[in-house]
């Protein structure tokens, strides 16, 4: 072992480099941005707006509340008009009368809004999904609708997945304007009917699809896994395993004519 004699002023200077470096590190989003050489799933992720309203001492304030929501089929190569999104999304939607909207980006500058209603839900926090009919079926040819599958089992600490929402950070997400994602996250514990990740996710995020992506046939396959739930911004987010909802949405997919 051997030391080079430095002053201390270079020792002061090279202290705050290094607490910068071990701060920006500290700090690192591991998130990503849609590009063009994200996975193509990704199209199939977007904006929720939910017109919502809660009474503040005797007023009733309205308001609208940003999830992320995902299309989905049961089958590759079909139109689809079934999202999934999380129930806390729709708590406070008292007002029938106004419509929940549904935005997808897709291609290159592509924009596909419809109005979307609710089917059915898990009811509440630890079941926190929720599934919603489109006005109209989106058409394969435009947007590949993400692919659930029964097979797909969370197990702790056992599960590299991925997640993607519109989380409404100033940093990355930009104020929940752009689609991110973790990929290569990780499952955590087992929390009553949920699984912690130490995915990276903020408000805006919620509603949002947790992926497992298989190789198979020469080919990676993604299937939907999850719903993003909560998401402390920290690296410690919260989401409810397909498990929960799979019969339910199985059934109402099922139930679709195409």
């Amino acid at each position: 072992m051997f030391f080079i004699p430095i002053d201390r002023k270079t020792s002061r200077g090279c202290l705050c480099l290094c607490l910068l470096f071990c701060i920006s590190m500290l700090h690192a989003d591991p998130r990503q941005l849609k590009n063009p050489s994200a996975p193509h799933w990704l199209n199939a992720v977007g904006k929720l707006d939910v017109p919502s309203q809660s009474n503040q001492a005797g007023h009733t304030e309205h308001y609208i509340e940003h999830c992320s929501a995902t299309l989905i089929a049961a089958m590759p190569n079909r139109s689809a008009n079934t999202i999934i999104t999380a129930w806390h999304c729709l708590e406070n939607y008292l007002d029938l009368s106004r419509d929940i909207s549904f935005t997808l980006f897709h291609g290159e500058n592509n924009t596909t809004r419809l109005s979307a209603r609710p089917l059915s839900s898990g009811g509440n926090l630890d079941l926190d999904w929720a599934i919603l009919r489109l006005n109209k079926p989106i058409p394969n040819s435009l947007v590949k609708a993400m692919i659930v599958n029964r097979g797909d089992v969370i197990k702790s600490g056992q599960t590299t997945m991925t997640m993607a929402g519109y989380s409404a950070d100033s940093g990355l997400g930009k104020g929940g304007e752009v689609l991110t994602y973790h990929a290569g996250c990780e499952s955590g514990e087992e929390i009553g009917q949920q699984f912690s990740s130490n995915c990276l996710a903020y408000k805006g995020a919620s509603g949002g699809p947790v992926v497992i992506s298989r190789y198979r046939d020469n080919k990676f396959h993604y299937n939907l896994a999850g719903i993003i739930s909560q998401g402390n911004g920290l690296g410690y987010t919260t989401f409810v395993p397909n498990k929960a909802f799979i019969a339910a949405l199985l059934r109402l997919i099922g139930s679709t004519k195409r």
